[in-house]
């Protein structure tokens, strides 16, 4: 059975890592798939960019990610892969280790919220700040607001 998967997302290379059995890895497992990549060089930036998708198994996607991650190790900053499976959006953290990852994926949700605060009403804000208090046990910086 197959269904729709996307990728869409950017990853800064470190200048001189050797990503030769990465690139084949991620190569075998794009094959007959609409997920392609451009390797840039830019003055200092080295950047992978993976973008596309289409209609593929749900082991051709696993595969996928698995290639993407091996690249963790040859990253000069954490980077955030925007995933699509059957119209449900995800993200795929990649990074050099476990505790990159997290701090990573902390940062992108903080960014999230921060962007969607202005949008809410003093309710809904303060709803959010009891649940920040409750989750991490202490105070919340978001507790300040008025």
């Amino acid at each position: 059975m197959s269904s729709y998967a996307g990728y869409h997302g950017t990853l800064k290379l470190q200048d001189d890592a050797d990503i030769g059995v990465e690139l084949q890895a991620l190569e075998n497992a794009a094959r007959l798939t609409y997920v392609d990549w451009t390797l840039s060089q830019g003055g200092t930036d080295r950047t992978l960019k993976v973008y596309g998708g289409g209609r593929m198994s749900l082991q051709q996607s696993n595969d996928i990610d698995e290639a993407l991650k091996g690249f963790g190790k040859h990253l000069s900053e954490p980077a955030v892969i925007q995933t699509e499976w059957e119209n449900e959006r995800g993200k795929l953290i990649v990074a050099v280790d476990k505790k990159a990852r997290l701090k990573a994926r902390s940062t992108d949700t903080l960014k999230e919220i921060t962007a969607l605060l202005p949008h809410l009403d003093r309710a809904c804000t303060l709803a959010l700040i009891g649940k920040c208090n409750s989750r991490i046990g202490h105070g919340c910086p978001m507790a300040e607001i008025d």
